[in-house]
């Protein structure tokens, strides 16, 4: 019989794993929705770029200087509308854990191969020097 006052050791062990398999899918569609907005604008923008720049009035640069465009279109362009997927599903990231007291225990972990945060700081690299490289054009086009 167990008396009520009595003292028993006891341990208790928990263990949390994260599946992201829905929200890599999800991050997966959105990221495929916006590179191909993305094409779009760029096709549109450079449709418009050659009935302004007909290329008869451009015999010898003409190539040159569309794929210069084309180039400065898919960095600026890309750049925006990949900053606001990263922008919102960052949002997510932080609606989802603000309310949280141990938030870093529900996190992805950063130590492990293939983590998250990989992902992201790829993606705002890559984000960065696309938005770089739009300006360092930009600057080479006004400056000639």
């Amino acid at each position: 019989m167990i008396e009520a006052a009595s003292e028993v050791p006891a341990e208790y062990h928990f263990e949390y794993y994260e599946e992201g398999a829905a929200f890599e899918e999800a991050a997966e569609v959105i990221m495929i929705i916006f590179l191909v907005l993305i094409l779009l604008v760029v096709a549109l923008r450079m449709v418009y770029w050659t009935k302004m720049n007909p290329a008869r009035y451009q015999a010898k640069r003409f190539v040159r200087a569309f794929l210069w465009k084309l180039v400065f279109y898919i960095t600026d362009v890309g750049s925006n509308l990949l900053f606001s997927v990263y922008f919102f599903v960052t949002m997510y990231w932080f609606i989802t854990y603000k309310m949280q007291e141990n938030a870093h225990i529900l996190m992805p972990q950063r130590d492990i191969e293939n983590s998250a945060y990989d992902f992201f700081y790829l993606f705002l690299v890559i984000i960065t020097a696309c938005k770089t490289v739009a300006i360092l054009m930009a600057i080479v086009d006004q400056s000639s």
